[in-house]
Formats: C-alpha cells, sequence, structure tokens
C-alpha cells in the first residue's frame, strides 16, 4: 500500500507533466512537512506528517492572465476527481489527497476564476506574505516551492488568531512553533526574526493578531522573543 508521502509525489509528478509544478507554492501543512529536506543538513527536524489537504498557492497574476494551460482538464486526464461546492469553489481528489488552489485577497469575491488555468480559487487574507521570498527544495525527483520559514511562523500565527475553531487554532499555533524550535538554532535568528516580524506586523490589525495568540506559545522563551520582535519599532 502507498504511503501518503508517496500519493504526494504523484501529485508533484503529474504538475511537472502537466507543467505548472514551478509555478505553484506548497502551503499549510505539506509546507512545514517538507521543511525537513531545507532543515537536513542543519539539525533534526521531525515534523508530524501532514494531512491529506494539498494547499496550493497560486501567483496573484494568473487570475487575470489570458488561458495557458486548460489545468482544470489536464487534472481530469490525469485521473483526478472534481467536487463542485455551492460557493462554485472545486476542490480535485486522488489517492486520499484533496487539492485546493488559492489565491491572494484581490477585490471582494471570495471564489474567483484563474482565467490562465481554468480554475476556481479560493481568496484568503495574508497570503501574498508567502510569495515574498520562496525557497527550492528538492523532495524526490522534483523542485518543490515553498514559503521562506520566517514567512510561514508569521503567516500561521496571524491566521490562528481568525480561526473559529480552537482545535484548528491551537493547530496552526503547534506548527508555527515547531518550525520556530529549529529556526531558532540557525545563526542570526533573533535578528531575522525581528524583520520578519516587523515588516508582516506594521499593520496593526496583524500585530493585534499576533500578540493575541502568543499567550498560547508552549515555549516561553519564544513568547518573549516574538514579544520583543513584535514590538520594536
Amino acid at each position: 500500500m502507498k504511503s501518503i508521502e508517496n500519493h504526494v509525489e504523484s501529485v508533484l509528478e503529474d504538475f511537472e507533466k502537466i507543467g505548472i509544478l514551478q509555478d505553484v507554492l506548497f502551503i499549510g501543512a505539506w509546507a512545514r512537512y517538507f521543511y525537513k529536506e531545507h532543515f537536513k543538513s542543519e539539525t533534526d527536524y521531525y515534523p508530524r506528517l501532514a494531512t491529506k489537504d494539498l494547499d496550493i498557492l497560486l501567483p496573484k497574476e494568473k487570475a487575470k492572465q489570458s488561458l495557458q494551460i486548460d489545468l482544470h482538464q489536464k487534472l481530469l486526464e490525469f485521473g483526478y476527481q472534481h467536487q463542485i461546492f455551492r460557493n462554485s469553489l472545486i476542490k480535485y481528489y486522488k489517492n486520499e489527497l484533496e487539492l485546493e488552489f488559492l489565491l491572494p485577497t484581490h477585490g471582494s469575491k471570495r471564489i474567483v476564476s484563474v482565467k490562465a488555468l481554468n480554475i476556481k480559487a479560493q481568496q484568503l487574507p495574508y497570503l501574498e506574505m508567502l510569495w515574498e521570498s520562496p525557497i527550492h527544495i528538492r523532495y524526490g525527483k522534483y523542485q518543490v516551492s515553498i514559503p521562506d520559514p520566517y514567512d510561514f511562523v508569521v503567516h500561521k500565527l496571524i491566521i490562528s488568531s481568525s480561526r473559529s475553531v480552537r482545535q484548528t487554532k491551537l493547530q496552526d499555533i503547534r506548527d508555527a512553533e515547531e518550525v520556530l524550535v529549529v529556526l531558532m538554532q540557525e545563526k542570526g535568528f533573533e535578528s531575522k526574526l525581528s524583520r520578519v516580524c516587523i515588516k508582516y506586523t506594521k499593520n496593526k490589525k496583524a500585530k493585534s493578531k499576533v500578540l493575541k495568540v502568543l499567550p498560547f506559545l508552549l515555549d516561553p522563551g519564544l513568547r518573549k522573543l516574538l514579544n520583543k520582535a513584535i514590538e520594536e519599532k
């Protein structure tokens, strides 16, 4: 029986054959899992196995460009099933995995048509920060793009504040803390954390969101470091 990692590698293979692998960013739980390839030469990092949901972030310009690849049709040809939801969002399924395409928020619509790929994507706030400094890792035979881990951490803390389900909120915070513990071992950790926090919490709303969830961090040292980084001018 194939493992979930094998199934994800099959998705990467499909995306490469279709021609979109280098144009997308894998975020969420699978970014956290992929960081093991980024950290492996520096320290031990044993992330929890990610979920069966693959969150795939598209560049915002794709929503306005003319058709380049009929991704919807290609996914069907590659054996994916699709489901259309009431809000018109379309998700894709294959080998127990659920794929959802996302975009940084632009305009008031939650679900938008991505003309360049002939798919629907959900727009969510704060996703644009994940495109700021993406990194590239090698997973099996494939090069995969994921957010910079510092951006990932701050993003997780920001969005966790808005979670209505406590379990989901705590999961976001644990994800951020799991990555932070490894980043702490890097040279220059505090100065880089400070720069990233200042950059993304200039907005009072974002700053308030992060400060609100700091008490949920298990490590008091991390709580102190983050509070200091956010409060610096």
